[in-house]
């Protein structure tokens, strides 16, 4: 990546040889760090015969820019009865922005498409025609020109796109209320009641066509406005327009969730004991050794960023579960749609360092100490690194590349019976390891996760690895941080080892993160 050599934004780029179409580029100061950028190109209206070029073109860099998205701005040809100019420009201008995407730091995955009026017309022409290499991963459409049916459309928009005398099928073509499918994008389209210049119809019923094929789109009529206003200050609900686009495009990341411990983390519950619902998902009905969630997709301890559908097993792939099947299941059950975990569990380990207690590997987050080793992975003995160095991996093959963008929602652990010989230094030590990780993920992916919710669970007395002032450790942390947050296990249930979880406390570990993750996420019982 050559963000040095960025030109100073804005900066012009000819598509043409002659000049007659180029864009205009807006970077945000965020293209120069940090993960790449969504980036929207823009196409003003004109009834295909002029451009707006300013309050539906220019005047809309700034806005885009401070919500951390580039801006570029297409001056395309007008059409004079060849559509092949504009839809070729249009092409043009998503080529050029994918072909700079390293250069400007902008994520090829998360290009998208804006039009105005005619401009939308265009907009949703390449957002229902282009190839799927070229295709644009939203769409945004501001009082759009949508059918070229001759009683609906604008008559100068519909003329000077197809011609004087267009065949009936190019109506229909070029009608792209009739061209969604399912491999249309999302959209987001605003006009107003009182549009006397394109009849509201066409907006409406392109959105009506993407409802039918199960597109999510967001339709915005305000009472008044008429037409043409873009994001002149005169527009009445100008304000009211650039929040509800705000919060579009902001949209709804996908969620991530990290979970790290020692063995009642990776699972020692036999999937036998499984509860009813989740065995229910079970391909294999007599062990219970394969099977898959619905939505749920795990990268449990590996560090090639790819992640699997998920069934509960342990790191060693035997059919053993932890609480963290039950809050995966109930996540399910409350997002109904795609979620990543990224998981390192590893049994018999601890903080604390050196510990005749844990097998040779350590969490912890001392600098000095982490200077000197390096993850279990290449050799060393940090589970720390091994973990982060996981979420990493995830972030940069799998996470950056998914389009709504993703969102880390919690930090899920279970952790502390092998530091029962060193219980005086837990309160510090897992301080470091949550500050450690908070810190690690808000320099990695840009974004603040200073808060990043903390959900664990103490030891229960009848532990034979129970120590006083590790539970009081963990007492002190959730009291102390609002955002570190303690399951009272206390009083839990153990299998015969009276070390691990039996079924009956797994299942209600589980379920009460849940309960803090859901009241975090604002998520529907």
């Amino acid at each position: 990546m050559c963000l040095a050599n960025i030109p100073q934004s804005p900066f012009d780029i000819n598509l043409q040889p002659d000049a007659s179409s180029s864009i205009k580029v807006f970077l945000p100061p965020t293209a120069k760090a940090g993960q790449p950028v969504k980036a929207v190109i823009i196409c003003p209206g004109g009834g295909y015969s002029r451009l707006a070029i300013g309050h539906e073109g220019n005047d809309w860099g700034v806005f885009f820019n401070e919500l951390g998205i580039a801006a570029i701005v297409l001056k395309y040809r007008i059409p004079k009865g060849d559509l092949s100019l504009p839809t070729t420009d249009a092409l043009n201008a998503i080529r050029t922005v994918k072909k700079h995407a390293a250069e400007w730091n902008i994520n090829p995955n998360d290009i998208g498409i804006m039009g105005s009026s005619a401009g939308g017309h265009l907009a949703s022409t390449i957002a229902t025609h282009a190839p799927q290499e070229l295709r644009p991963a939203f769409q945004i459409l501001f009082y759009p020109v949508i059918t070229m049916n001759p009683q609906e459309t604008h008559s100068g928009s519909r003329k000077n796109f197809l011609g004087e005398n267009p065949t009936a099928e190019m109506e229909r073509l070029y009608s792209n209320e009739l061209q969604v499918t399912e491999n249309t994008p999302q959209a987001f389209i605003t006009l107003s009641d009182n549009d006397k210049t394109v009849r509201p119809i066409n907006a409406i019923k392109y959105y009506m066509a993407l409802q039918e094929k199960g597109i999510p789109a967001s339709l915005h009529i305000y009472p008044s406005g008429n037409h043409g206003w873009g994001i002149k200050p005169s527009f009445r609900y100008k304000d009211e327009m650039l929040a509800e686009l705000r919060k579009w495009l902001s949209g709804n990341p996908v969620h991530v969730l990290i979970t790290a411990g020692q063995s009642n983390t990776d699972g020692r519950v036999s999937n036998r004991l499984l509860p009813y619902r989740i065995r229910q998902m079970a391909k294999d009905t007599i062990n219970y050794l394969s099977g898959k969630y619905k939505y749920c997709r795990m990268a449990q301890n590996r560090v090639d960023g790819q992640f699997a559908p998920y069934w509960p097993l342990d790191k060693n792939k035997n059919p053993k579960w932890a609480y963290d099947a039950v809050v995966y299941y109930m996540m399910e059950k409350a997002v109904q749609e795609e979620f990543y975990v990224i998981k390192w569990a590893v049994g018999g380990t601890s903080i604390a360092y050196p510990n005749d207690t844990a097998k040779g590997a350590f969490w912890s987050a001392n600098p000095k100490w982490l200077s000197k080793t390096t993850s279990t992975e290449k050799g060393g003995n940090s589970l720390l690194l091994s973990f982060t160095e996981s979420i990493d991996a995830c972030i940069d093959q799998t996470l950056s590349k998914i389009k709504r963008g993703y969102q880390i929602d919690a930090f899920l652990w279970h952790q502390g019976e092998s530091d029962y010989k060193r219980g005086k230094e837990y309160y510090d030590n897992l301080k470091a390891v949550v500050a450690y990780v908070r810190t690690h993920l808000s320099g990695k992916t840009g974004k603040d996760y200073s808060k990043l919710p903390f959900i664990f669970g103490s030891i229960p007395k009848n532990s034979r690895q129970y120590n006083a002032d590790v539970e009081a450790a963990m007492k002190r942390l959730a009291e102390e941080d609002s955002n570190i947050l303690l399951v009272d296990m206390s009083n839990g249930e153990l299998q015969d080892d009276q070390v691990h979880f039996n079924e009956k406390s797994a299942e209600y570990l589980g379920k009460q993160m849940f309960e803090h993750l859901r009241t975090n996420l604002k998520l529907n019982d």
